[in-house]
């Protein structure tokens, strides 16, 4: 509840930014233009267009136009084969025809048609060719699924063909049965459960190694295990010294999945140290009184960070700098983000609202895969698009309420459709050094980066007519505030003009910038996200873009 403020203050933001976008001087006009490729939206022929045309214009045609339910099925006309469904046949003469339409596991259509001419439109609805099943089970509460559909008992009509009957009930063995239906006839079956002796197994924890000082669900680990039937169980969380830190007792177990949640803390809510943790398991069978065991570990460890981390140009960090931390092996995120700039220059309605899917996981204890796919919504035309793909080294970390991080990384982009770099993730290799200073959460990242593109940055709608190798280099920097639960900042970047030029090393305008809202929604892996970005060239002539964005890191 005490982050309810702060999660309608995101809410809030979500629903003002992008209303609150704003601009000056045609910078943005220059932006929204250089991504108007309509030269490149390849132009289909009549003869290349792999779509039907609506009924209203089949109208002012001649021929007959055929559609089933379901779609897809074979047309014969006179015993000759035309096609699948939909289907148009322009060359047809006046007179009387016999129309077949076949589809497998379904009772083909026949009719003696009469074509007069111009636009006939003919649909058929094929019926389903079915046989029944006659099903009675015992005990009559076990569920049953029929080729994962489930079904009562009792007598079903089924479409005929050879279907895998499963039933099951806790406390008695799963039965399995092969059934086949065929066309009007009636199946029996009959099935009757097996009592199950009682049994534990599949302990498992869904984070064999955690920080319980992550937020959230970031700091839990869910221990599960599987019982047959029913019975009562404990579990208890044991130290190396053999000491009991935590345990719980389970109600009369009545599934067979069975889990409880350990934050890591003793009973008394005391974080552990970090160590090797046994799990402890045993449940006592309600027929019997027999006693089970099982047995897992777990380890703490509060080295291990797992933060949220917003993608925007390619790799990992806040939007316009990327952070040197990477994620634990076994863990990911998948995120978007949204965002948009409205406005009207000239009596003419401008939009560009760049829109990112990304996915973030780490193969290893130093080492992170980014993925980002981004489009960019301008009208309904043409759609610029990029994709990236980043490896993250991180190369040093410290511990303490001060420390410094540093990593590499290696970032090859595609980008279609746009001269802009309004993501500052253009076309080409890069190759970045990230370096982060922080005292308590609080820190100060640097990234400078270097690029080889074909291409130069540029706001010309025809930036690649003239390919050529270009190097440049960005630099980067932000101010982030990161507690866990609420992480903020605002970040920038500046291009460098091509290296080798008559102004190598010199400022290439515009300036990029963000500011960055992420809120973790309470007790679970859920972040909502708002953001404000700008494109800055002079006081005369920027516009900014604000926008929202949900994310899960596991």
């Amino acid at each position: 509840m005490k982050q309810l403020p702060y999660f309608l203050i995101v809410i809030i933001l979500f629903f003002s930014l992008p209303g609150c976008s704003t601009s000056k001087g045609s910078l943005f006009k220059d932006t929204h233009e250089s991504d108007k490729r309509k030269d490149h939206s390849p132009a289909l022929s009549d003869d290349d267009d792999p779509y039907y045309p609506e009924d209203d214009e089949y109208e002012k045609a001649e021929g007959l136009y055929v559609t089933s339910s379901p779609y897809g099925a074979t047309v014969y006309l006179d015993n000759k084969y035309y096609g699948t469904t939909p289907l148009w046949i322009p060359d047809i003469k006046t007179g009387n025809y016999m129309l077949a339409i076949t589809y497998p596991g379904y009772y083909s259509h026949n009719d003696w048609i009469y074509y007069p001419g111009g636009y006939i439109k003919y649909n058929a609805t094929l019926k389903p060719v079915t046989g029944y099943l006659d099903l009675s089970v015992s005990p009559q509460d076990a569920s049953i699924s029929f080729n994962d559909r489930i079904i009562s008992r009792g007598i079903t009509e089924l479409r005929v063909g050879t279907y895998e009957l499963h039933v099951r009930k806790f406390g008695y063995k799963d039965a399995y049965r092969t059934v086949t239906i065929d066309e009007k006839t009636t199946t029996s079956v009959t099935v009757v459960l097996e009592e199950a002796s009682f049994s534990l197994s599949n302990p498992g924890v869904s984070r064999k190694i955690f920080n319980p000082m992550n937020p959230g669900t970031l700091g839990n680990t869910e221990i599960s295990f599987y019982v047959t039937s029913s019975g009562n169980g404990t579990l208890a969380v044991i130290d190396k010294n053999g000491s009991e830190v935590y345990s719980r007792t389970f109600p009369m177990f009545q599934t067979w999945y069975q889990y409880c949640t350990w934050n890591g803390k003793t009973q008394n809510g005391v974080i552990c140290p970090d160590g090797e943790y046994t799990i402890s398991i045993k449940a006592i069978a309600e027929k019997d009184g027999e006693i089970h065991s099982l047995y897992t570990t777990v380890r703490i460890d509060r080295s291990i960070t797992i933060s949220y981390r917003s993608m925007w140009n390619g790799v990992t960090g806040l939007m316009y700098v990327s952070t040197p931390d990477v994620l634990p092996g076994s863990s990911f995120q998948i995120s978007t983000l949204f965002s948009a700039h409205i406005e009207t220059y000239n009596g003419q309605l401008l939009m560009r609202a760049p829109s990112q899917l990304s996915v973030r996981f780490g193969p290893g204890s130093s080492t992170e895969v980014d993925i980002l796919a981004t489009i960019i919504l301008i009208d309904a035309d043409f759609f610029p698009y990029s994709i990236s793909a980043a490896v993250k080294y991180q190369t040093l970390k410290t511990r303490g309420t001060i420390n410094i991080q540093s990593a590499l990384y290696a970032k090859a982009t595609f980008h279609y459709g746009t001269g802009a770099d309004t993501l500052s993730n253009f076309t080409g290799l890069s190759l970045g050094v990230p370096f982060q200073a922080a005292a308590g959460y609080f820190s100060l990242i640097l990234s400078p980066e270097i690029i080889i593109s074909p291409f130069k940055v540029t706001y010309a709608p025809d930036y690649d007519k003239d390919i050529a190798l270009t190097v440049w280099g960005y630099g980067r920097c932000g101010i982030m505030f990161d507690p866990g639960t609420i992480i903020t900042g605002i970040s920038c970047a500046i291009r460098t003009t091509p290296f080798g030029g008559k102004e190598a090393f010199g400022i290439h305008y515009p300036l990029l910038g963000a500011y960055e809202l992420h809120m973790m929604v309470p007790d679970s892996s859920l972040f909502l996200s708002c953001i404000a970005g700008t494109e800055f060239e002079s006081a005369d002539n920027f516009y900014i873009m604000g926008g929202f964005g949900v994310g899960f890191i596991y």
